[in-house]
């Protein structure tokens, strides 16, 4: 996989320029497009910014370290004047007028959009295989799932096209990913990266997150991304991340939950032996997890769908002759079978005769859930957990059951780091994932670099 370091060291040592870089990965993108993994390739617009690069680079008028690197975003974080289709025949002419916050900032430092990545169908899937435009291959085999639903940017650094891209986790959307494809997934703390320019899935819980090949480029990305924007009302008003602090591990007090699994119990004796207390977790609400994660989830995607009518979004319906029709013909062809699905679920859950039997309900159970979760870790600095406790999937395999360890996070709010660690039954590369309290994001890091150290 390419890393931002060593891209780094190239660039200022002057052995390769951002222009011959950006082609390269461009070249990379085309010889590798049998995997899917991208939608829109920028083209033309990515050498031109490369060259203007290169430019500052002469004139010792850098953006940032990372000025002259290219990345690639996922297809449902707009793009001003490029194609952002969520994978959907609903938005697959859609071009934005503006950019989202996310990708502003990393083009702000210098850095170069390459392409948009393929996903899951307005972000509902598993596998990035609920896509208009057809399923994502696992670059490390592919007869796997890459996960979803950001399984596209989790190819292209898997593939080694791109050394970063952008993600968004709602439920384990950037870990899942991450831990199908050998890479490391960081889902920041709600709030900590503006959501402005994100179309939304589940609004509470939507995370801009970042795909990279180590814990150090995460961390490098994150310094650019974590910082508050005034375009977006959950944006937690916290000074910029500034990186990773220096740790004693001997300090350190580590849950594990499910300690039973293979890569998560090696994970842990790892930690163990740099001197970490390491000990069994338990989370009782943990058995819910998952239900209420998806009360809440079709319900708010319901509420966030509804702009997809063919009037304010969404395609066109020239031969309907009633509104009914209309919007009955634009969601039916424009929407996928999973999407309508949810679409329908989430209404059914918001019926005036279901509503506090169900949604009203999960609510309750998401605030309990958050309380268990504060006070598991008021003792203790971090949680150890396995990002697939099912392990890598085969293509084709249906969907399983909400993963409450993925969700946990989310309902919460809280950051969550997906780590290579050890060998699947397979001889896949395995994955563990680190939760901490909120905007702990830099002990997580470094936990995380902990961890590489290990299982080199």
């Amino acid at each position: 996989m390419l890393s931002l370091e060593p891209l780094q060291a190239a660039l200022q040592n002057r052995t390769l320029s951002a222009a011959e870089l950006t082609a390269a990965c461009l070249d990379a993108a085309e010889k590798k497009k049998g995997l899917n993994a991208f939608l829109t390739l920028c083209g033309e617009d990515a050498l031109a910014a490369a060259r203007k690069s290169d430019e500052r680079r002469r004139a010792g008028a850098l953006l940032s370290p990372l000025d002259g690197i290219p990345f690639a975003a996922k297809d449902n974080l707009c793009t001003a004047n490029v194609r952002t289709s969520c994978a959907s025949r609903m938005l697959e002419h859609f071009v934005p007028p503006y950019t989202a916050d996310c990708v502003a900032a990393l083009q702000s430092a210098g850095m170069i959009l390459l392409a948009k990545t393929n996903m899951d169908e307005f972000s509902m899937g598993f596998d990035t295989a609920t896509s208009y435009f057809g399923a994502v291959k696992n670059p490390l085999d592919e007869t796997r799932i890459p996960g979803g639903s950001s399984g596209g940017s989790a190819a292209a650094i898997a593939a080694s096209v791109v050394p970063a891209a952008l993600g968004t986790d709602t439920g384990g959307s950037v870990r899942e990913p991450a831990g199908c494809c050998g890479c490391v997934g960081l889902r920041p703390s709600y709030g900590a990266v503006s959501r402005f320019g994100m179309i939304a899935y589940v609004s509470s819980m939507d995370t801009v997150g970042t795909l990279s090949a180590t814990v150090a480029d995460a961390a490098a990305l994150l310094r650019i991304l974590q910082r508050p924007s005034p375009r977006d009302a959950t944006s937690a008003a916290t000074k910029p991340f500034s990186g990773c602090p220096e740790i004693d591990p001997t300090a350190l007090r580590i849950g594990v939950l499910a300690p039973e699994h293979p890569q998560t119990a090696d994970a842990a004796r790892a930690l163990q032996r740099r001197g970490a207390h390491v000990f069994p977790a338990r989370f009782d609400a943990l058995s819910v997890c998952a239900d209420v994660y998806e009360s809440i989830a079709l319900c708010e995607a319901t509420l966030n769908l509804g702009r997809f009518d063919g009037i304010r979004f969404g395609t066109d319906a020239p031969q309907a002759k009633t509104l009914r029709q209309m919007y009955h013909t634009v969601r039916d062809e424009g929407f996928g079978a999973v999407v309508r699905q949810r679409i329908l679920f989430g209404a059914f859950l918001q019926l005036e005769e279901t509503r506090s039997r169900y949604l009203a309900h999960a609510m309750r159970l998401r605030t309990k859930i958050l309380r268990q979760m504060q006070a598991l870790l008021g003792g203790c600095d971090a949680l150890l957990f396995p990002t697939l406790p099912g392990g890598i999937l085969p293509c084709g395999a249906p969907q399983p059951t909400g993963n409450a360890l993925s969700v946990l996070p989310s309902l919460c709010g809280l950051p969550a780091l997906a780590v290579p660690f050890g060998r699947e039954a397979g001889g896949l590369c395995g994955s563990v994932t680190l939760c901490g309290a909120a905007f702990s994001e830099g002990l997580l890091l470094s936990l995380g670099m902990l961890l590489e150290q290990e299982g080199k």
